[in-house]
């Protein structure tokens, strides 16, 4: 039997392409979940997805075509962005052509403003292309202090048709910017629900035991982090190592640019500290970087960190940290002469995430001219004890923190609101 040809055919949906901009290690992690989540409701709409994007391994084993790993072109501060800046200009440019090229349907940039922001305003003033901020830079931090030179929330503003915002104190900040301000919460609630490593099986895969005390130490996702925090958390574990032998620090490789220079300042540690011989452990290589710093974190009684993203991610986890703050003395400088930085400046900022979504000190903070490594050490060694004050504090902090970070799911109704603005 033959069907007639009605003439009514089913017309597919169009592929509809996505552009993705995170510029560092933390942006790839969010990145990479955030691409789940569209691909999920897509396919739930019945939506075919294309997403390239600047971002790094995580990213690309979540879906997407990458343009270019980000994460040796990334730096924190003023003077520290110099060696990068010709990097940068040189990326910033050869994704403008691809851009200008074959404009994606939608653009999502993440945190990093010193790509992001430039990539926005070609795409939304020149193409025309709708964006969204996702997990927006901490403005609110310079938007009263100095001259303001800093201070980039109303450009923020006039590039973005949505900003998605992780906690309250951002969404409100950036909703009195003038910008259409979306609350979802902080999707590292979802990275955290979603993995499967517990305690036991991180422990397991480092050879330690339950009973092994394990420090993690966080330095860096860039060079110059590594370069500055560094020195102060290896003198830190010899005097930690010295009260309590025995103590085991593992490191996890946050990319390959850092790869070659972590191992040579490992070598270069045990000649300093001869204490620490045995001691420091780099855990994962080229292929599995997201997995070595979840294994460190979940094994880990106490963390030594930079601050960024990850100190969120250690408090939502619940292990005790302290947070370690330094920029290089040309940036200090360029803050203080050209953008009208003081001391009382930072009298009343934090530079922990914990505490500053909080507005409390949760996590001690060692920041620029009050980092002492002997007071490091033994902020460090209270905390290792089960029992104490200091670690119990700490935990009461984190169960305040999570309240404010919202429920589960913020990844879904991100990528929700993100499909909503498709022409």
């Amino acid at each position: 039997m033959t069907v007639p040809d009605t003439g009514k055919r089913a017309v597919p949906k169009r592929l509809l392409r996505i552009f993705i901009s995170a510029g560092d290690v933390s942006g790839d992690i969010q990145g990479a979940q955030l691409i789940r989540a569209l691909t999920e409701a897509a396919a739930g709409r019945g939506q075919d997805l294309n997403i390239t994007a600047l971002g790094g391994s995580r990213m690309q084993a979540a879906g997407a075509n990458i343009v270019r790993d980000v994460g040796d072109v990334s730096a924190v501060g003023f003077a520290e962005v110099i060696p990068y800046l010709l990097p940068g200009l040189k990326l910033f440019f050869k994704v403008r052509s691809i851009l200008i090229k074959d404009p994606p349907d939608i653009a999502v940039v993440i945190d990093y403003p010193g790509i992001n922001i430039p990539l926005a305003s070609i795409l939304r003033k020149r193409l025309g292309i709708t964006v969204v901020y996702y997990l927006p830079p901490e403005e609110w931090i310079w938007s009263k202090k100095g001259n303001r030179l800093f201070d980039r929330s109303a450009k923020i503003a006039n590039i973005t048709n949505q900003v998605l915002a992780a906690h309250q104190l951002e969404y409100d900040f950036y909703t009195g910017a003038g910008c259409n301000t979306r609350l979802i919460g902080h999707p590292l609630q979802d990275v955290i629900a979603n993995s499967a490593m517990t305690r036991e099986q991180a422990r397991l895969k480092l050879g330690v035991s339950s009973k092994q005390l394990v420090v993690a130490l966080l330095p860096a996702s860039r060079r110059q982090e590594m370069k500055l925090i560094w020195p102060v958390m290896l003198e830190a574990a010899a005097g930690m190592i010295r009260q309590r032998p025995g103590l085991q620090f593992f490191i996890p490789l946050a990319s390959s640019a850092l790869d070659k220079r972590l191992r040579k300042e490992m070598l270069a540690a045990v000649d300093k500290f001869p204490e620490l011989t045995g001691a420091l452990n780099i855990v994962g290589d080229k292929t599995s970087f997201s997995k070595a710093s979840e294994q460190v974190i979940a094994a880990a009684d106490l963390a030594l960190t930079k601050s960024g993203t990850v100190t969120l991610e250690l408090a939502l986890r619940g292990i005790p940290q302290i947070v370690i703050f330094r920029l290089g003395k040309m940036t200090i400088w360029i803050g203080r002469h050209i953008l009208g930085l003081c001391e009382d400046d930072f009298t009343d900022v934090y530079v922990a995430l914990p505490n500053l979504i909080t507005h409390q000190e949760i996590v001690p903070e060692f920041v620029q001219h009050n980092i002492d490594t002997e007071t490091i050490m033994k902020t460090a060694i209270e905390l290792l004890h089960e029992e104490s004050s200091a670690r119990a504090r700490q935990l009461a902090g984190f169960a305040a923190l999570r309240k404010c970070l919202g429920e589960s799911g913020a990844s879904k109704r991100a990528a929700e609101a993100i499909l909503a603005l498709v022409p």
